[in-house]
């Protein structure tokens, strides 16, 4: 499961931050997230806005946008945890539970509040739907556990 397309594409959005550079654009997320991105040298406070600092600017993961914001990606990988449980579906396929959580690259370390550093701080739950193909099996679907 781990090694699998699926896996790779579930909740990969998560793994990025869109920042507006300009305090009066910021939402309350977003002023402190780039207090945070600025304690860990990340940025640095100009007035009314942010600017990156140099540590930033050679970084390929600080992408800069015209209008005024910056996307960083990836934060944060994925490793799966362990396997929970396991049960045939209604279409005969095999599921497996399973647990997995995000681990956080240094940018993504740098969120110490708000709902960045809470996504990376708690186990996530998930069910992976198999399908035999041959002799080998593959992940067909991966949803949320609950779902």
């Amino acid at each position: 499961m781990a090694s699998s397309p699926e896996f790779s594409d579930y909740e990969f959005t998560n793994a990025a931050f869109t920042l507006a550079m300009t305090g009066s654009a910021m939402s309350v997320e977003q002023r402190a997230a780039a207090r945070d991105l600025a304690a860990a040298g990340w940025l640095r406070r100009n007035g009314d806005a942010f600017e990156l600092t140099q540590k930033s600017r050679s970084d390929r993961r600080w992408l800069v946008r015209p209008n005024g914001t910056t996307d960083l990606v990836p934060l944060a990988s994925k490793e799966v945890v362990e396997a929970t449980a396991m049960q045939t579906g209604a279409d005969g396929n095999p599921q497996v539970a399973f647990t997995w959580r995000w681990i956080p690259n240094e940018i993504g370390s740098a969120f110490v509040s708000g709902p960045v550093h809470e996504r990376f701080s708690i186990p996530h739950g998930a069910t992976a739907t198999l399908l035999r193909d041959g002799a080998n099996w593959s992940v067909l679907r991966i949803r949320p556990s609950g779902q």
